[in-house]
């Protein structure tokens, strides 16, 4: 996938702040019966997981674009509307939003929206789109580096999640981009994914 926040943070000064810390992978392996699997189902080698509760709902602003290689100039066009009707602020999250089967990475025929958070105030005109993430249970999985290696990362856990038969819901899955590359290294760029997982 290419660098598909890089125009976006050209509009930035600052991105939103992340505590890096240790995901709770021991919490997660003994969370993994209310999933339908069992707790010793173990974890892809290399992948970092966690079993995460999102408390409550949030809105995001996108706008819809389709396949990969449209990503990019789809943020760049995001981050020019939401500079006109002033959108942007220090405690923003950037996203990227699909609605496809968690178990189909995404092509050039997949509809993909990039976004952005929203304050609960905040007054949204064309051609920029609102949708609401609902909150519940998700499975995140962390990415660490390139963007253009996250197409490995869906992989290497969409084969696990077939495995253990891993069962989803409706619920989008979303990527949350935690970092500025314009002032970390490559190898230091943090990305969380959440895959909606229906529990018992």
């Amino acid at each position: 996938m290419k660098s598909n926040v890089l125009i976006a943070l050209l509009f930035l000064a600052t991105i939103v702040a992340y505590q890096d810390g240790a995901l709770a992978a021991e919490d997660t392996s003994s969370r993994l019966e209310t999933l339908g699997i069992g707790s010793d189902a173990g974890f892809p080698d290399g992948l970092e997981m966690e079993l995460r509760s999102i408390d409550a709902e949030f809105d995001v602003a996108y706008l819809e674009c389709q396949g990969i290689e449209s990503i990019e100039p789809t943020y760049g066009k995001l981050f020019q509307a939401a500079v006109r009707q002033r959108l942007l602020g220090r405690d923003m999250n950037i996203y990227l939003v699909s609605h496809n089967d968690p178990l189909h990475s995404p092509d050039e025929e997949t509809i993909l929206e990039p976004a952005i958070s929203l304050k609960a105030e905040s007054r949204v005109a064309s051609p920029i789109k609102v949708q609401t993430i609902p909150g519940g249970q998700y499975l995140v999985v962390r990415h660490r580096g390139d963007y253009e290696k996250l197409a490995e990362t869906f992989s290497q856990f969409q084969e696990w999640a077939k495995a253990v038969e891993l069962s989803f819901d409706d619920r989008p899955v979303f990527e949350h981009f935690l970092t500025n590359p314009d002032s970390t290294p490559v190898k230091d760029w943090l990305t969380e994914i959440y895959f909606p997982v229906a529990t018992d």
